[in-house]
């Protein structure tokens, strides 16, 4: 058997031929798979911003959407061999508005275990205050007001948070 016989047009090899490059195809095109999952996973990984640091902590934010509403995960990364309560303020800066705005003037407090603390999920919600959720401290107020008739009623508009500060970072041990 000749090691390529021609059909027409198309040359096929012979069969220990065929399959060394089916098998080449194959391994190429996992290789090229597992690079996109790892890609995917690495590009997943590096949209923390680091917001601060301090004694050995520190707090991570990104901004993302849940249910059409726009948040800030949180997380935290305890470096120190103990736990420790931290506490802290947040601002944000909505599209459309020229100033952060401090929802909650009382500010946040937590208890962080050694390692890594985050919110991640929508669904799967670790601890309220690593979801931090403005829009509905603020319609929460916007609704208080309605309720006392010092504004006239009207819907309440979610909005987008275009930026993020978290200040204030306090470490208890």
């Amino acid at each position: 058997m000749k090691p390529f016989q021609s059909k027409g047009e198309v040359l096929y090899a012979s069969p220990w031929m065929n399959a060394l490059l089916i098998h080449f195809k194959n391994r190429t095109l996992l290789g090229i798979c597992f690079l996109m999952l790892l890609s995917i996973q690495t590009y997943g990984q590096d949209d923390w911003q680091l917001a601060t640091s301090k004694e050995g902590v520190e707090a991570h934010y990104r901004i993302s959407t849940c249910n059409n509403e726009s948040v800030v995960f949180l997380k935290f990364v305890n470096t120190t061999d103990q736990a420790v309560t931290i506490s802290w303020h947040e601002e944000y800066l909505f599209t459309g508005e020229g100033d952060y705005i401090r929802v909650n003037p009382d500010g946040f407090e937590l208890g962080i275990p050694t390692g890594e603390m985050e919110g991640t999920d929508c669904d799967n919600i670790i601890d309220l205050q690593l979801v931090s959720r403005p829009n509905l401290m603020l319609k929460a107020k916007h609704d208080d007001q309605v309720e006392r008739d010092e504004i006239e009623h009207s819907d309440y508009q979610f909005k987008q948070i275009q930026a993020f500060k978290l200040l204030g970072l306090t470490i208890q041990n």
